[in-house]
């Protein structure tokens, strides 16, 4: 069994402040090219980046004055990038004062207007471990709220502490608890989306006044925004026929859809791959929510 996994970007920030280069032998490299897996190789750092690597180096690669550290079985990878999180939004689940990834009934009609980077705490400690481990970036992204549409998320730099790319995409659901907020049923959910998309064009007006349940003025002008910037709209969905029915959604309002959860994603799968949607599936999704 292999030992805990080290993270490539982690030994180049030690190679940065290092008095001379560093040789880590016998690791197994995920290189994440071509290159495919090497197996008991080597590693040559220094200066903050990778000088070379491969099975075996060549001895006149390596100066003079450089530190050997011999670690062998054990896997060595490039920094790990979370593709959806809320890692520096929610300190502790189950505690409301930590928690800045979702809204709650109150935050009815904001939909598409709420942006979590304004909730980003660096100094949080799941920040500080998981970076140490070797989470590098990660997607922040809000958590189910009383809207299909539940906002933007952005881009954090876990290293720095810093949000580096906001409005990264608008996030959405539509799962049987989405549905429940919009009357019980993903036929009306689908539904609230197509109207909302649809009203894009007369909420621009002067005059335009939102009806009971319909989006504020600011809710509509980022979600309007949005859609013309063509980033993603990342919608949680796991039927089939639900995932179809974005499809075609997509289809007719231009937009670049990725698909979230998915759990029935592989009973369509060329109907994905015609329409170039992307996929994010959670490994670790394993048990049902419920029955």
């Amino acid at each position: 069994m292999k030992s805990p996994m080290l993270l490539l970007l982690c030994l180049l920030a030690v190679s940065a402040n290092a008095a001379s280069p560093v040789l880590i032998d016998g690791v197994d490299i995920h290189t994440q090219t071509d290159k495919g897996v090497i197996t008991a190789g080597q590693v040559l750092v220094g200066e903050g980046r990778i000088l070379a690597l491969g099975r075996e180096i060549p001895v006149e690669k390596i100066p003079d004055n450089t530190e050997v550290l011999v670690l062998n079985d054990s896997v060595i990878t490039p920094g790990l990038f979370a593709a959806y999180t809320q890692l520096g939004l929610t300190e502790i689940d189950l505690e409301a004062t930590t928690a800045d990834a979702n809204l709650d009934a109150i935050g009815i009609g904001i939909g598409p207007a709420f942006d979590v980077q304004y909730g980003f705490n660096p100094n949080s400690t799941a920040v500080a471990v998981n970076a140490a481990e070797g989470v590098m970036y990660g997607v922040l992204a809000p958590q189910a709220n009383p809207d299909i549409l539940m906002g933007r998320g952005a881009v954090a730099d876990y290293r720095r502490g810093t949000i580096v790319m906001p409005h990264t995409a608008m996030f959405g659901s539509i799962t049987a608890a989405a549905a429940n907020t919009v009357g019980g049923s993903r036929a009306e959910a689908i539904g609230r989306l197509r109207r909302n998309l649809a009203s894009l064009g007369k909420a621009r007006g002067k005059n335009f006044a939102p009806g009971p349940g319909e989006y504020s003025r600011w809710a509509f002008a980022a979600l309007r925004k949005h859609t013309a910037s063509k980033k993603p709209f990342v919608i949680e969905a796991h039927r089939a026929a639900d995932i179809r029915q974005l499809i075609v959604l997509a289809r007719e309002y231009e937009l670049d859809l990725v698909i979230r959860g998915a759990s029935e994603a592989w009973q369509i799968a060329d109907d994905l791959a015609r329409s170039q949607v992307a996929v994010i599936i959670d490994p670790l999704e394993n048990l049902p929510l419920n029955f």
